[in-house]
């Protein structure tokens, strides 16, 4: 008990001092944090450990280190630079030596480090990836006029930010500031002295080249116990995005009926945005979503439901993002506004008898497998693509997500041409499998539904995983015996409504097979056949066991043809085509060389 009262109150002392306060760094800022570190007060491991953590808490990736007071410098010297620097896992950018001793720390290795001469001052200019840092650290004084007129001159050529830090000793109303002021924003405020001088680092940003970053917060920072003379200052900025790569991806069309459609698509940055849509490409309207109220903004995912449209009727649309910088209570800014290209897509009809259908399952982001299948396929037109589950796999990153999801609607046209994703059992993996609702539209907000394409009747099933919900990889967090229960409900219910029962042509599509899965686990087929058992559907489209196959009605006791796509490889995979033309509808299926391994018709 001794040594757990004495472990608990060491841990208490040490984060009493190694912790400022700060407020929580906003979503793709990048954080600057100016330190001084004014005469080491407790043994020199402490305090080098105190700084450590408050630039470690920080979570900054640029930090200026401003070392004062004779124990400090004379101490360390140099030294406190580097010390400091490997604790926190940061690069030397730069150190000078002028009384007080001066650093520049950064995450990520520059591109060019250059030291320049401007009148026997120096000034260090080190590129990063995405800002420019200056430092003529401890040379700008009140009458450094021409230093001041000579760096703004050098830092015209830069196309990304430019940033100038100055521990300086001039008053605000000094000519180097009023110089400074004409083509430099003032970012951070170390207060000043009662002489008028600054108490702490300078920052402040070019903007000859226009406002490239947006100052979101700065303030003092609060470090306990620091009884140094000069301030610590953090200052949070978010670059402004060059035009072309706010867009992540093109468009896509989800959920489509006779009336409606749901556009959307996804910003690399957090956007307003909108659509400007009609029948006339030069005469749209424009249209975004809200919620009670207040538009829907601030966000990379975007997702705008067209309504009260008509039936079989062309539309022409674009959609639109501006980059927001800054969102808060009273205050927004902005980046570049985006437009699309002008893309059009027709609305369905419920008296259409002829329609082309593509069918992708199991690709497992095999994306060069899933291009050379659609080859085969892209010359003639169609009007809807389904990926019947493992198409994007185990979702553990947004990167999974997203980058399947880019490669996807770009390939099949999915800008004018509607697509839906259904949901295999490796859509259930990874921390990000609960997020792709957020990305795809689903019917009724379930990933199960039905939909009427013309006066044929699509039912979509999801059969999610393949293994018992207690088996051990998922820790007791599934439950899809009720969700598989719920689903059986919504058979029934579906199996008695007119639109199905007036349909003149019924398709089943899930994942996992009810017939020939080859698995000893079959939870679907155990509850959901003995409803499907009479259901008059012309054909199931499956996936799943990687191995393409055709089974015949009432082959294996089945009452509908099933025919079951391939697998995740050039020697495995398939692709499904529906044509249905009038009364007629016809299966084929080919491999990735386009030889057609199956024909059916299904009349």
């Amino acid at each position: 008990m001794k040594k757990i009262k004495i472990l608990f109150i060491l841990s208490f002392v040490l984060s009493s001092y190694s912790y400022a306060q700060y407020p929580q760094k906003i979503q793709n800022s990048h954080r600057i944090l100016a330190l001084n570190i004014d005469n080491l007060n407790r043994t020199l491991e402490e305090d080098i450990d105190k700084y450590e953590r408050i630039i470690l808490n920080s979570n900054s990736e640029i930090v200026l280190l401003e070392c004062t007071g004779s124990k400090t410098t004379d101490d360390l010297g140099n030294g406190i630079v580097d010390r400091i620097a490997k604790g926190t896992k940061m690069r030397v950018n730069f150190v000078l030596s002028e009384g007080n001793i001066h650093g520049l720390l950064t995450k990520e290795q520059p591109i060019s480090i250059k030291d320049t001469l401007f009148d026997d001052n120096r000034v260090s200019v080190i590129e990063l990836g995405r800002s420019v840092l200056v430092c003529p650290f401890g040379t700008l004084s009140a009458d450094n006029g021409k230093l001041v007129e000579k760096i703004t001159d050098g830092c015209s050529a830069y196309d990304k930010p430019v940033l100038l830090f100055t521990f300086s000793d001039f008053a605000q109303e000094s000519q180097t500031m009023k110089l400074l002021l004409k083509n430099w924003n003032y970012l951070n405020n170390p207060g000043n002295n009662q002489s008028g001088s600054a108490l702490g680092t300078y920052i402040f940003g070019y903007t000859k080249q226009g406002e490239v970053y947006s100052k979101v917060q700065s303030g003092i920072v609060d470090i306990s116990e620091d009884v140094g003379t000069q301030r610590s200052t953090y200052l949070d900025l978010r670059y402004k995005t060059k035009a072309m790569d706010i867009m992540g991806t093109i468009p896509y069309l989800q959920n489509p009926n006779e009336n409606e459609v749901s556009v959307m698509w996804l910003t690399n940055v957090p956007c307003r945005s909108w659509i400007e849509y009609g029948t006339d490409s030069v005469d749209m309207k424009r249209v975004y979503s809200s919620i009670d109220g207040v538009m829907i903004a601030n966000n990379k995912v975007n997702r705008i439901r067209l309504t009260d449209l008509k039936p079989a009727t062309k539309y022409y649309y674009r959609v639109v993002s501006q980059e927001i910088t800054v969102y808060s209570s009273y205050y927004k800014e902005f980046g570049d506004t985006v437009r699309s290209s002008i893309k059009s897509f027709s609305t369905w009809d419920k008296n259409r008898t002829d329609f082309r259908m593509i069918v992708f399952n199991d690709v497992h982001r095999n994306f060069n497998m899933f291009k050379k299948l659609f080859s085969h396929v892209n010359k003639e037109p169609y009007d809807l693509v389904v990926f019947n589950g493992d198409c994007f796999d185990d979702l553990e990153r947004e990167g999974d997500l997203t980058g399947s999801l880019s490669t996807y609607t770009s390939v099949i046209k999915n800008d004018e041409i509607p697509s839906v994703f259904i949901r295999g059992n490796h859509e259930n993996r990874g921390q990000y499998s609960l997020c792709l609702r957020d990305y795809v539209e689903q019917m009724n907000n379930t990933p199960y539904g039905a939909f009427s394409l013309g006066d044929t009747r699509f039912v979509i099933l999801d059969t999610g995983e393949d293994k018992p919900d207690n088996f051990w990889v998922y820790y007791g967090m599934n439950d899809f015996t009720q969700y598989r229960i719920n689903q059986a409900k919504f058979l029934k219910k579906e199996l008695a409504s007119n639109e199905f029962i007036n349909a003149r042509k019924r398709i089943l599509i899930h994942h996992i097979p009810l017939w020939g899965n080859r698995g000893k686990y079959e939870p679907c087929a155990e509850l959901w056949n003995p409803i499907l058992h009479n259901a008059p559907f012309d054909i199931a489209l499956n996936g799943h066991i990687h191995t393409f196959r055709y089974i015949r009605k009432n082959e294996m006791g089945n009452t509908y043809p099933v025919v079951i796509g391939g697998g995740k490889t050039d020697s495995t995979c398939t692709i499904i085509i529906v044509d249905k033309k009038g009364t007629e509808m016809a299966i084929r299926v080919l491999d990735i060389n386009g030889n057609v391994l199956l024909e059916l018709e299904c009349n």
